[in-house]
């Protein structure tokens, strides 16, 4: 199985939610009022997860999701689940931001849940974030691929297609892009060999080292998820491609539910 959850999630109705995340909220702002805001995610979370369980909710903290494709296998911790349907992500930061919302989409569109929420106890009164998303799983499994400028030049080439459209085919579209990233470095050796620092030249004159994604000693890969000015960010890889002595860099632009694949060369 692509993504493994360690039970069957619920479908949380909008009245339920709500009516569970007051009993949440109202334990979050006790638990600051009382600790203070120094205190490490750790602590928090567990006194949250207690006080919920003492007030009848089912509350599970660290509950474990899956996603493996071949021999790639990673897994993620819930902070909070409640009713076994609503994801609650627990943070200690100076202010919640984007990267935040992605992470908790993320496990919501792989547990297929709609509803989550964000909490932090770091601000001075306790920081919040709902997060929601209507996608299903099978709704995110139905993309449409574009080959039009992918040319593969070197021998891997076509594999780095080929198995960026299995992995979506298994896992879905619109995850988070560092997870389609991790199992193509995985499948091609780890970081250590894929990671690599390659000479940027102008003039024949070198001028520094850049850290790519390496297919093969002589092209490198990119996956991204770009969904506006996607020409303008074309134009910026290929001059940093046409700098290098790379042949070639495959790039895959998962935008929504259209995936494209693309050749820039040098």
């Amino acid at each position: 199985m692509p993504v493994e959850l360690p039970f069957s999630f619920r479908a949380t109705e909008q009245d339920a939610f709500h009516a569970d995340d007051r009993i949440v909220m109202r334990h979050a702002f006790a638990i600051q009022n009382e600790f203070g805001r120094l205190l490490d995610e750790r602590i928090y979370q567990r006194e949250l997860t207690y006080r919920c369980q003492a007030d009848g909710l089912m509350a599970e903290t660290e509950v474990p999701l899956h996603v493996s494709y071949a021999t790639f296998r990673k897994i993620y911790y819930l902070d909070l689940l409640v009713s076994r349907g609503t994801i609650y992500e627990l943070k200690t930061v100076s202010a919640l931001a984007g990267v935040h919302e992605t992470q908790l989409l993320n496990y919501l569109l792989l547990a297929d849940q709609q509803h989550g929420k964000l909490v932090n106890f770091r601000t001075p009164s306790v920081e919040l974030r709902f997060v929601s998303t209507r996608l299903t799983t099978k709704r995110r499994k139905e993309v449409s691929f574009d080959h039009t400028n992918f040319h593969p030049a070197t021998p891997r080439g076509l594999w780095f297609a080929e198995t960026i459209r299995n992995i979506v085919a298994d896992w879905g579209a619109f995850l988070d892009v560092d997870l389609y990233r991790e199992a193509i470095v995985h499948l091609l050796g780890g970081k250590e060999l894929v990671s690599q620092s390659v000479e940027i030249v102008h003039d024949n004159r070198s001028i520094g080292m850049q850290k790519v994604d390496l297919l093969e000693p002589d092209a490198a890969f990119l996956i991204s998820s770009v969904t506006q000015r996607i020409q303008a960010y074309c134009q910026h890889l290929q001059r940093l491609v046409s700098h290098t002595r790379l042949k070639a860099l495959y790039w895959v632009n998962l935008n929504h539910h259209h995936i494209a694949f693309r050749t820039l060369s040098a």
